[in-house]
């Protein structure tokens, strides 16, 4: 076994295109697609980090090439942003904190490992966070938690709430599986939106839609 005093990460560049959406319902005022889209990783970083108090040894640049693949997906559109998040570093720092939160609580509703499943977010125009099926093509894990979107939303942001830590901890928006390395999260930005996720205004916009969509994004 390795007895050393590091450990070792990669910092992964990865991007998510939206190529049809599927169906599309609403729920506690965030849309809701479930998609077909295009993935693309690549590991770009490598670290070496000594596990007594996470200090960087070395970090090196990867040239390594960049796996794409087709699957299914959920994609979460916020058409709405709460007051107190105005500055866009807050706005950045909820959407990346939620995504965390939509990622770890995926697996309650698919039914499935935490590792069968992927998750990408951007802020560049509309926000949304996309939780995917790692394999190609999809195995169906997307469409168990669009069907579950409701429990989905509400078991994210309640798990949040329930969370007394102060700044982040791996019980709400702290992920191993982070590919940005955590950084860019605010709890408190990420309490605000979970917090208007569940208000009695977000869920009495509750509609359904399943019939198919033919738009292409």
């Amino acid at each position: 076994p390795f007895d050393g005093d590091y450990y070792t990460r990669t910092h992964v560049r990865s991007s998510v295109e939206t190529l049809h959406v599927l169906q599309e319902r609403e729920t506690n005022g965030v849309r809701v697609w479930l998609a077909e889209v295009e993935v693309t990783r690549q590991p770009v970083v490598f670290e070496r980090r000594r596990i007594v108090d996470d200090a960087l040894l070395d970090r090196n640049d990867l040239d390594l090439p960049a796996r794409t693949w087709v699957t299914t997906a959920v994609v979460l559109n916020f058409d709405f942003r709460p007051d107190s998040l105005d500055a866009e570093p807050e706005w950045v720092g909820a959407i990346h904190g939620f995504e965390h939160l939509a990622s770890a609580m995926a697996p309650i509703v698919a039914e499935c490992s935490r590792s069968d499943m992927g998750s990408d977010w951007a802020v560049q125009g509309e926000a949304r966070i996309t939780v995917y099926d790692g394999e190609p093509g999809g195995v169906g894990l997307s469409g168990l938690l669009f069907e579950g979107a409701h429990r989905w939303l509400h078991a994210c942001a309640a798990t949040l709430l329930r969370c007394e830590c102060d700044v982040g901890c791996p019980g709400c928006i702290i992920s191993p599986y982070c590919a940005a390395l955590n950084e860019a999260l605010t709890k408190r930005a990420t309490r605000a939106l979970a917090e208007t996720i569940l208000s009695p205004a977000s869920a009495s916009m509750n509609s359904i839609n399943c019939s198919p969509t033919l738009h292409r994004n």
